[in-house]
């Protein structure tokens, strides 16, 4: 759709959110439109061919200046015939409105084989006495900026409930830090999702807790953060821990933290305080400030004194939630929650293995507007994985999951909406990417978006909308190196693209130049126009390299690849530029995005530009039922 009005690409410039009336907007338009001797007439010659598009911009945008009247003149026949066949009847013998004007100002359209974008490019008398309503409908309408940008919007839908699916290997997500940001992040969904109710959160493979609730006690008022032990173990390892994350957030350390703890656990906890920590550093009598901490049946509860609880809970288990615990705790607090986030074991899913806990969230997923979001490895061939390392890398198929979920109760969709799958090239299948074609966006066959929109549809759940990227996917936390942020914040879901070794790339231009050994060209690949890169000699060969990204390889020389944000294809030795690339003439490819935040991270010493993903057009979409 671009390149046939006469644009290069999609790109994110225009944001129609920059385009709202202001205050002295509407000020400036009534004070043109009463003026009325300041009034003045434009002519808008048409023809046979005209380009229905061009003359749309053009005659839409006169009379918001609130001083211009439009007046369309027809050269001879009264009918014309525009490009795409439509046909322009212009009215006449309405008195002084005809092209014969010569007081008028006349704006000459495009030729009939010109791109309809353009319309834009000589109006600039237009802007020599225009108001700011007409800046704001043209930007910039000097010849030298004019230019149209438009980007593949999304409209955001406001789900009522949103279910953050984390699968796990183990003790992973075991940072204080990563817990304290993903309670950020759930609060940022819930704002940016229009989601009112409370969240819920279950941490239950974490087992030193002390410091990530700290963490969240300090940073978060009106949010409770909970434990699921009994009161040996509460005596044994929870107040401990908390005490020794209070103290270590904590810079005065001659100030006495109330800690106000139930009766009978404060009499028990006495002795046990950490050694190091002296008696006079906590009160378990509590205070006026501090924390606090209420007994919920096998649940502990802290809380900041005197705060207006939001209904927000992260639950961590000590050592681990039992079944019976999650399955009360879904009971008796999941009907109020907006936002639901839970860890599940990766071979659980893998085995489909049946959870009261997990049902009650399939049933509570399905009652309402609502977005489910899996975060997981991806091998980009369709796979989920989970593993420190290869030697116990756990690897499954992504239609497991649709299997998993029918298996714990799942029969129709319901409300549920969105199937987000934040994993890594979780839209493409090998080195095939993912695409679009006329703004319709088309996961790879085989991918995991394809795998779980197919499986949804096998299932007879159909109409589920299943996106995911076609790049590396990343989540954000405390910036990480992220040096010129564009806009992005912690806890963001992004992906990233690493910049080729040996290339030149400029951060103020966002420019990549690769070595005289490439050339570019855009040519349709798999079905989809993309920037192909290869190299200039004869009889190129690719091959993985072994610590990950690919070895180019011609005329006994390599070139190296990184596997972050780049597609290859292995058998024409094509190195394929991500969506957000175009080319910027020679061997120069400038990135300006594919809808979402842009910033810079430079990390042991490789440059790599982050992009947000939740407006980014490197998500692509499949409907279940549909693929």
């Amino acid at each position: 759709m671009a390149r046939r009005v006469g644009l290069a690409g999609w790109g994110p410039a225009h944001d129609t959110a920059d385009f709202a009336f202001s205050k002295s907007m509407y000020l400036s338009g009534v004070s043109n439109s009463l003026a009325r001797w300041r009034q003045e007439s434009v002519v808008v010659p048409v023809s046979n061919g005209v380009d229905e598009i061009a003359f749309a911009l053009t005659v839409d945008a006169i009379p918001r200046t609130m001083r211009r009247r439009r007046v369309v003149h027809a050269d001879g026949n009264a009918t014309v015939i525009e490009r795409q066949v439509l046909r322009l009847v212009v009215e006449r013998g309405v008195a002084g409105e005809t092209g014969d004007d010569i007081s008028a100002k006349r704006i000459i359209l495009p030729s009939a084989s010109a791109p309809s974008a353009a319309a834009l490019i000589s109006h600039s008398c237009l802007r020599s006495r225009s108001t700011a309503t007409f800046d704001r409908v043209v930007p910039d309408c000097t010849p030298q900026f004019a230019r149209i940008h438009i980007r593949r919007g999304r409209r955001g839908v406001a789900y009522e409930r949103f279910w953050d699916l984390h699968l796990t290997a183990g003790a992973e997500f075991d940072f204080p830090n990563d817990i304290a940001e993903y309670a950020r992040y759930q609060r940022q969904i819930k704002t940016e999702n229009k989601i009112a109710g409370p969240a819920l959160m279950l941490i239950d493979q974490f087992g030193t807790w002390g410091k990530a609730a700290a963490l969240l006690l300090s940073r978060f008022n009106g949010m409770e953060v909970c434990v699921a032990a009994d009161t040996q173990e509460m005596v044994n390892f929870g107040v401990p821990d908390l005490m020794k994350g209070l103290d270590s957030i904590e810079p005065n350390k001659d100030k006495c933290i109330p800690l106000k703890l139930p009766t009978r656990l404060a009499k028990i906890i006495g002795p046990k305080r950490p050694p190091g920590i002296s008696e006079k550093r906590f009160d378990t009598a509590g205070g006026t400030t501090g924390y606090t901490c209420r007994q919920d049946g096998d649940f502990f509860a802290f809380s900041a004194v005197g705060a207006a609880l939001t209904g927000d809970m992260v639950v961590f288990g000590i050592p681990r939630i039992t079944d019976s615990m999650r399955h009360r705790l879904m009971s008796d607090r999941l009907a109020a929650a907006g936002y639901l986030a839970t860890m599940v074991d990766f071979r659980d899913v893998a085995k489909a293995v049946e959870d009261r806990a997990v049902a009650s969230a399939i049933q509570w997923l399905v009652g309402k507007k609502s977005k489910l979001r899996i975060n997981a490895h991806g091998d980009g061939e369709g796979n989920l994985e989970m593993g420190v390392n290869e030697s116990n890398k756990m690897r499954m198929s992504s239609a497991r999951l649709v299997d998993w979920m029918v298996a714990n109760g799942l029969k129709t969709a319901g409300e549920w909406k969105t199937f987000s799958l934040f994993v890594c090239m979780a839209a493409r299948y090998k080195d095939i990417p993912a695409g679009t074609e006329e703004d319709k966006s088309s996961p790879a066959t085989q991918s995991s978006v394809w795998n779980v929109a197919d499986a949804l549809g096998k299932h007879g759940i159909n109409g589920v909308k299943v996106t995911g990227a076609n790049e590396v996917t990343w989540g954000v936390h405390d910036l990480d190196g992220i040096t010129t942020t564009g806009g992005i914040r912690p806890g963001q879901s992004v992906q990233m693209i690493a910049m080729p070794a040996g290339w030149q790339f400029n951060e103020q231009t966002m420019t990549l130049t690769a070595p005289n050994d490439w050339k570019i060209e855009s040519k349709v690949h798999e079905g989809k126009t993309r920037l192909l890169l290869s190299l200039t000699q004869t009889g190129a060969k690719v091959a993985a390299n072994p610590n990950g990204g690919w070895d180019f390889e011609a005329s006994g020389k390599k070139h190296y690849v990184p596997l972050t944000g780049w597609t290859v294809d292995n058998k024409n030795a094509l190195l394929i530029a991500t969506d957000g690339w175009r080319h910027a003439g020679g061997l120069a490819l400038r990135y300006v995005g594919s809808g979402g935040a842009v910033g810079i991270r430079t990390a042991s010493g490789v440059v790599e530009i982050v992009e947000r993903l939740a407006k980014s057009g490197a998500k692509f979409a499949a409907v279940s039922g549909k693929v």
